[in-house]
This record gives structure tokens, sequence and C-alpha cells, in this order.
């Protein structure tokens, strides 16, 4: 009987200790959700003094009224030091806080690429022992100084950039005033009557121009070209094809030139045809302020007292308007550099930028899952540049650092009512790379842009963001990139300041396959996708011959009889680009020119579209959900909570 006590009391000893490890963790769970800056694990951070944030809940489901009432933190520089408690970077030590959210970082000052491992720990208000150590997060610096980038930014090679040649065009202004500087505020006219080549219309006809201020061209009678909205830049010459404009014989070429405040009001143009011949501005142009009955439609038997020979300014490049930006370069450049690892890496780092969009590879294996990086910015203030770890990709031996350039929102070319093509910051596309490596041995090395590198070439004749993309044919007379040898050249930053781009990349977030598959006409197919979206398509092609053109038209309503219908949808675009590589070109539609192997892919790069629907032509076989599929691309932004309920259009929203 006497036994019995010292059970019970055995009993309640027993009961205690198993009660005593949650006591000594605390009333918490471990801290989880880790985020540095707002991100989970993030690579490439340049602010000095990252912000670390954590996530709590109570270890068990009953528990009421509970809070953090302290934190600690290690920082480490390695996973074995913080392993082992050491927190050689920060340890911030017991701090009496219940601050959970963008605890500043106070340790050492962190450095270029520094890898730092970090975890915490917490304290609350219900006992006097913390929880258990958090899962161990990570970020990468970027980099910390303007000191610490060695690399330089490299564009394409001048010889494959070139000025189009305007013909030996002049500035052209009516000399109704003492001076360019003293002419009055308002509207001039002119005019050239030209005989057209024969067989012109068959061919693009490149109408080259720019003026101060605003402008309408006419040929034959039809409004060609004119500029749009609030800002009209005289620096940028603007490129059409106005082909189906010209007629056989006698053709005219009229403008208007409009200037709201008192100076210059003159013209600068050219008309180009495939055989050579050109229309340029010069003294044999008729102007005039006044317009007058058949001045811009009728070719012969115009006459008007008011209108006389038109007045030199100046050649092309002449004051007041100095240089004009006339650049024909089309195709999306590509550029390599390789470069031999001899011993174990321990570690490394790429920090890499191209504007306007870039991708990357290293030994034909494509880096990270970001597109359309990096994120548009005013590129004159701000370029966001991304750091990868590459720890794991190099291989012993040659490696091959690959990049694409897309021309993107830093230089667009086509012409809508927004005139980005006049944007302050607009230039050719360039680059920006430095791939640091550190050895198991500590030795270190860098693998940096400049002009070591080759340009090589691209699959990408043509790109913009809104106009969309030709692949797989190069413009009329670009270089042989496989059979000649250019290399990069250094090219002037640009004047926004580098910042890291620590935010959530754009990335392709879901693929949906199609709901339905139309036959329109032999040849052409209507795809629905069964919802609106944005992004591009996937498509798988087999069984094409060399130099077959697949059109791909990227559209969210139909017309009546079930085909693509752009209406409103490309109510704000005004003139195609691409014709100086292919024409045909328009709003949201790409072009892939086949090179007859038995299979390849169509998947564009630098371009984006609003779309449910896609229509396709110039397909041998129709496509079907083994060989298509949509890549819907949005910032990768993690779900924070999901909706549904019986009407499947809301579900759809």
């Amino acid at each position: 009987m006497r036994q019995i006590p010292w059970m019970l009391a055995g009993l309640m000893i027993v009961a205690g200790c198993a009660q005593k490890p949650w006591g000594q963790r605390g009333a918490l769970a471990a801290p989880q959700a880790l985020t540095v800056d707002y991100l989970q694990d993030p690579v490439g951070l340049d602010h000095p003094a990252p912000r670390l944030s954590w996530k709590l809940t109570a270890a068990r489901r009953s528990a009421r009224d509970l809070r953090q009432t302290a934190y600690r933190i290690l920082v480490a520089s390695s996973p074995e030091r913080l392993r082992d408690g050491q927190g050689d970077l920060w340890d911030s030590g017991r701090v009496v806080s219940g601050q959970s959210l963008n605890v500043i970082y106070a340790g050492k000052p962190l450095a270029t690429s520094q890898r730092c491992y970090w975890k915490v720990r917490a304290w609350d208000n219900q006992s006097d022992a913390p929880t258990a150590w958090s899962a161990t997060g990570r970020w990468i610096m970027g980099v910390m100084r303007s000191a610490d980038w060695q690399a330089r930014w490299i564009g394409a090679n001048a010889a494959t950039r070139p000025d189009c040649d305007l013909a030996g065009a002049q500035w052209i202004w009516t000399g109704d005033a003492p001076s360019l500087g003293q002419a009055a505020a308002g509207v001039r006219h002119f005019r050239k009557v030209f005989d057209a080549p024969r067989g012109a219309q068959d061919a693009p006809v490149l109408l080259a121009l720019t003026a101060d201020d605003e402008y309408e061209v006419f040929i034959n009678g039809t409004s060609a070209a004119k500029t749009w909205g609030h800002l009209n830049e005289w620096r940028w010459m603007r490129f059409q094809d106005v082909s189906s404009l010209i007629k056989p014989g006698r053709n005219l070429i009229a403008a208007t030139v409009k200037n709201k405040e008192p100076g210059p009001t003159a013209l600068l143009a050219v008309l180009k045809f495939a055989d050579g011949q050109a229309v340029p501005t010069d003294a044999t142009w008729s102007a005039s302020g006044e317009a007058a009955t058949g001045w811009k439609d009728q070719a012969d038997g115009f006459k008007h007292a008011a209108w006389k020979a038109a007045v030199v300014a100046g050649p092309v490049d002449c004051a007041p308007w100095g240089k004009i930006e006339r650049r024909r370069e089309l195709v999306s450049p590509a550029f390599e550099k390789r470069f031999s690892v001899s011993r174990p890496v321990r570690e490394a780092t790429l920090h890499i930028t191209g504007l306007g969009f870039y991708e990357a590879s290293l030994n034909g294996r494509r880096i990270g899952r970001k597109v359309l990086d990096p994120a548009p910015t005013r590129f004159d203030r701000r370029v966001l540049y991304s750091t990868y770890d590459m720890t794991d990709q190099l291989t012993r031996g040659e490696n091959r650092l690959h990049v694409l350039l897309g021309h993107g929102w830093y230089d667009v070319r086509s012409v809508a009512v927004w005139n980005f093509d006049n944007a302050p910051w607009r230039d050719f596309p360039r680059m920006l790379a430095q791939l640091e490596i550190t050895y198991d041995d500590g030795t270190r090395t860098m693998v940096v842009s400049d002009d070591t590198w080759r340009q090589v070439a691209s699959p990408v004749g043509f790109d913009c963001i809104r106009e969309g993309e030709v692949l797989g044919k190069a413009p009329s007379g670009a270089p042989d990139l496989e059979k000649q040898v250019l290399m990069a050249d250094v090219v002037p930053a640009p004047a926004g300041r580098l910042a890291a781009s620590a935010l959530p990349p754009s990335v392709v977030a879901q693929r949906l396959k199609p709901v339905a598959v139309r036959a329109l006409t032999p040849g052409t197919w209507l795809v629905d996708f069964g919802q609106n979206t944005a992004g591009w398509i996937k498509l798988k092609i087999d069984g094409q011959r060399a130099g077959d053109v697949i059109t791909v038209k990227y559209g969210e309503k139909l017309n009546d009889d079930g085909s693509l219908s752009m209406k409103g949808t490309d109510e704000h675009f005004r003139y195609p680009a691409s014709f100086g590589t292919l024409p045909g070109g328009w709003f949201q539609t790409d072009r892939f020119v086949c090179d007859g192997s038995r299979s390849q892919v169509y998947e564009p790069r630098f371009t984006y579209n609003g779309f449910q629907y896609v229509q396709i032509s110039g397909l041998k076989r129709a496509p079907d959900a083994a060989s298509i599929e949509a890549c819907v691309i949005h910032t990768d932004f993690k779900d924070a909570g999901s909706f549904s309920c019986s009407n499947e259009l809301l579900n759809k929203l």
C-alpha cells in the first residue's frame, strides 16, 4: 500500500517532464516565413541595411493573448557558422521588443555579392523560454558601390546599326522671314511631284521624315504619316512603309508643318525606293504659308501665286537642330563570351542587365525564370539589374555566357499615340554583365562585359513590345555573323543610376491549353484559350519548308465570321516598324520564318499580348493541345487567398 503514493508521485514527475520541453521552448512555435526586404531568400539587394521580418504562430491552438516580447537574430557568412551559433556578421543579442516586421540589420558592413545566412528566435509574454530557432534564411547582396562595377556597357558593333542614308535630303522651309529664328508661328505647306519607278508598289517604299514641330504627310491626297499626342521630338526621325499609297507614274508627296511658337518651321524627309531611287527634300520642292485648292492631291497643273521654291536651311545635322537620330538597326543583338573555369568553385554570382530586355544563358541553359527583365523604369533616372547565384551552373573547363537583347520600352520603333519612340531616354540596346567567381582556394576572378565579347547571330530579326517579333529572319543587308567576326562596341551608360531589382519578377506563371481550334481557311486556324490573359503562346512546328512564314496574331474579340477582330484592340497603334525585316507587321503580330528543320519551336521573348484568341496562318497542319499552349505572364506574386462561387464568369475574373 505504501507504494501507491510513490507511484502517483512518479506519474506526476513523468507528466511534468512531458510538459517541460514545451515550457522551455515557450508558447510560440519557431518563427517562420522569413523575408528580407519583403522577399523570401532574395538574390541581389543593394540596401546596406536590409529589413528582416518573420511570422509567429502559437505552439498550441488553445493559446490566447499571446504576443512576442523579445527576439534574437543571428546573421552569419556561411551555413556552417550559423549552424554552430556564430553570428559573425551580426548577433543582435536578446532584444526586448514586439517587432517582427522590418527589423533593420545592424551588423558588419555588407560587401558586393556577399552571402548572408540568418535565423531568429523569439520570446513570448507567457513563458521565460525562447522558441526554437527558425529554419535558415538567406540573402545575397548586389553591387554595393558603383566602384565595384568592373563591367562596361556594351552594344552592337557600329557596322550592324548604320544610320539611314538620306540621299542628300536637306532641311527646307518657306523663307518667309529674315531668318529661321524669326519665322512666325503657324502652319507651312510643302509639296513635290515625282515619278515612281516601275513596280514600286511591290516592295517597301521607305518614308523617312522629321519636322520642327508637328507634321502631317500626304501621298496622292491620302494621309501617310502624322504626329500624335503631346510629345513630338524632331530629334528622332520616323520610318514608315508607304508602298500601298504609291501608284504607277506621277505621284505627289505633300506635307504640312506646324509650329505653335515663333521659330524654325522646317521639314526633313526622303522617299526611298527598292531600286535605289529617292525623293529627298531640297530646293526642288515648293513651299507656302497658304494652303490652296489641290495643293496636296493635284500632281499636275497645280499653280498658285503664293507657292514658291522651298528654301534650303541646311544639311541634315545642321544648326539649330543638330544631330538627327536616324539609326536603322532592327535586329535584336546577341553577344557571347567564352571563359574557362580551372578549379573547384566555392561561389559564383552574376550581376546583369540589358536594355530594353535581356535573356541570358550559360552553356545553352537559360539563366533564371525571369522574363521581360528588367522591369521598365524611367531609364534616364533608374536602371534595374538582376543578380543570380551561378555557383552550381559553372562547369570545369570552357563555359559560354550568351546574352540576347531586346528593345523593349527603351527603344520603341513602331508608332502609337503615346509616342514612346520619342522618349527622352531612347537609344539602341546595350547590356552590362559581371560574373564574379570565388574558388575553393579563396582566389577570385571576374568575367565582365567589354569589347572582348563577340557579337553573334541573333534568332530575333525584329522585336517591339507592342508590334511583336520577327523570328528566324535577319534584315536585308545585315552582316552574316556566322561567318564574319564582329566584336561588341563599348558604349555610353544610360543616364539612369543602377539599382538592384529587389522586387518580384515577371514570370511564366501559368500555361493554358486550348479549349477549341477551328479552321478558318486552308492553312489558317483560330485557337481559343477560353479566357482572356496576357503573354504569348508556345507552338511546336513540324514539317514546314525553309522560308515558310508562320503568322501569329493575338486578340480579344472575334468578327461575325469567326476570324480574329482587332477592332478597339489596335485603336491607338499607328505605324509598324518591322517592314525593314519582313513586310506585313501590325499590332500584336509575330512572324516566324522556318528554317526547314523537321521540328522547330516558336516562342517570343521580348513582347507580350492581351488575348483570348490566336489566329495562326501558314501552318501545314492544325495545332492541337499537344503542340500549342498559352504562356500566361505576370508578376510572381504568391497567392494570398482564393475565391470560388457558383458563377463561372466570376470565377474567371
